[in-house]
C-alpha cells in the first residue's frame, strides 16, 4: 500500500450532486469524495502504453488530513460538545428492552420484517450541540476503547480550511465571448490553511485481478513509489487544479488492530470514515462487510445526507448521484453469528464509487 500526502498550490473545488446553475452561488462540498482523489491518481498513468489506468486501483482508503505527523479522521457523530465549555460527550444508546420509541404496527410498514426501533440520547446535565470537525489518530484510538475525549485531539472545520470567493464568465468556446448577458457566477472555493495536507492510501492491483496491467510495467511496488516521486504532482478538484504529493509505502490498517473477535447479539459501533451510499429503498436494516457477516442495525447517528456525483465515460455514467451519509456516521449494530473480521473493512461496498463505506469497528460496548 502507498501512502500519498498532498499539498494543494491553490485553492480547491469539489463539487457535490448539486446542478451548477449560472447566476447562483456554487460552494464547494465540505470534503472531497474518495473517488475524487482515486481518479486523479489514476490519471497519472494515462499516457505509460499496456497500463488500464480505469482498473488499477484495488482499494483505497481516504482521503484524511495530516498536520505534521499526526492523521486526522472525520469526528464520530455520536459525540456532541458541551455548549458551555470544551467538553465532549458520548451519545448513549436507548434500551430497546426499557422503552421502544417506535413500533412497526404504528407505522404504513407493519409488513417490515424489522424497522428501526431504538435512538442515541445525551444523559447529562450541560447544553449540547453537534460538533463538525476532525479527530486524532490517538482520540480515535480513545473513542475505539470507549474512552473520553477531550479537546486536544480535535480540530475544527475553521482551523483547517478557509472559504474564498471567487466571480467567473461563462465563455461561449466558438466566439471567445460573454456567453448571455447573466453568464456571471459566484464560486467559493476551499483553501487548505498552512501546515495542512490530504492523505490517502492507495492499494495497488499488482495481482492483476482487474486486468490492470501494471505489472507490465512496474516490478512491484518500491519501483511505483520511484516512478511517483519523479511525478510529483497531481490535478485535483473539479477545476483541476495542481497538487504536490510526496509517496511513501505505508499500510493504512497497520495503525489499528488488524483482527476484532466478535460475539453474537454483543453491540458494537461501526464509524465510517468515509462517506456510507445508500441504496435504492433502504430501510437502514443491515449491514455486510467484505466476509459476508452480516449486521442487524440497532441505531444510527449521522450529520445528515449528500449526494455522491460521478462522471465516467469509462463506466457509461454521466451525471450518476447516488445518496449518501457524510463521513463520521456512526452504526450501532449487532453480529448475526459470531465471527472475527478485520478492525477497518468496507461495509455494503458500493459498486463505482471506490473508497466509499469504509468502516472501523469499535470494541465491545458503546451503550
Amino acid at each position: 500500500m502507498i501512502k500519498f500526502c498532498i499539498e494543494p498550490f491553490d485553492v480547491l473545488f469539489f463539487g457535490g450532486g448539486k446542478p451548477f446553475n449560472i447566476g447562483s452561488v456554487v460552494q464547494s462540498i465540505e470534503f472531497p469524495f474518495p473517488h475524487t482523489f482515486a481518479g486523479a491518481i489514476s490519471s497519472i498513468f494515462q499516457d505509460l502504453p499496456g497500463i488500464n489506468e480505469n482498473k488499477i486501483l484495488k482499494n483505497v482508503y481516504g482521503p484524511f488530513l495530516i498536520k505534521g505527523e499526526t492523521l486526522y479522521f472525520p469526528f464520530p457523530a455520536n459525540i456532541v460538545k458541551s455548549k458551555n465549555n470544551n467538553t465532549f460527550h458520548c451519545l448513549s444508546l436507548l434500551d430497546e428492552n426499557k422503552q421502544i420509541l417506535v413500533k412497526s404496527n404504528y407505522t404504513n410498514k407493519i409488513y417490515e420484517p424489522k424497522i428501526n426501533e431504538s435512538c442515541l440520547f445525551y444523559k447529562g446535565p450541560d447544553e449540547v450541540e453537534n460538533f463538525n470537525g476532525f479527530l486524532s489518530l490517538k482520540g480515535l484510538e480513545k473513542w475505539l476503547e470507549n474512552e473520553d475525549i477531550d479537546s486536544s485531539y480535535v480540530a475544527h472545520y475553521s482551523e483547517i480550511f478557509e472559504k474564498e470567493g471567487r466571480i467567473g464568465i461563462k465563455i461561449d468556446n466558438q466566439t471567445n465571448t460573454v456567453k448571455d448577458d447573466d453568464a456571471l457566477y459566484r464560486i467559493v472555493f476551499s483553501r487548505l490553511k498552512n501546515g495542512w495536507k490530504f492523505v490517502f492510501f492507495v492499494e495497488f492491483d499488482f495481482d492483476n485481478k482487474n486486468n490492470s496491467n501494471i505489472k507490465s510495467r512496474f516490478e512491484g511496488e518500491n519501483e511505483l513509489v520511484e516512478y511517483l516521486r519523479k511525478v510529483g504532482v497531481i490535478k485535483l478538484g473539479g477545476e483541476m487544479r495542481t497538487a504536490s504529493f510526496n509517496v511513501e509505502l505505508e499500510n493504512f490498517k497497520d495503525y489499528f488492530e488488524q483482527k476484532i473477535e466478535l460475539k453474537k447479539d454483543n453491540i458494537y459501533r461501526i464509524l465510517f470514515l468515509t462517506y456510507f451510499t445508500l441504496d435504492e429503498n433502504s430501510s437502514f436494516d443491515s449491514l455486510s462487510c467484505e466476509n459476508n457477516n452480516n449486521f442487524d442495525i440497532i441505531a444510527v447517528a449521522s450529520r445528515g445526507l449528500c449526494n455522491l456525483a460521478i462522471n465516467s465515460k469509462v463506466l457509461q455514467l454521466t451525471n450518476f448521484t447516488k445518496r449518501a451519509l457524510k463521513p463520521g456516521s456512526v452504526f450501532y449494530v449487532k453480529p448475526k453469528q459470531d465471527c472475527i473480521i478485520d478492525v477497518v473493512t468496507f461495509f455494503n461496498k458500493p459498486k463505482n464509487f471506490i473508497g466509499s463505506n469504509l468502516g472501523i469497528i469499535a470494541k465491545e460496548g458503546g451503550n
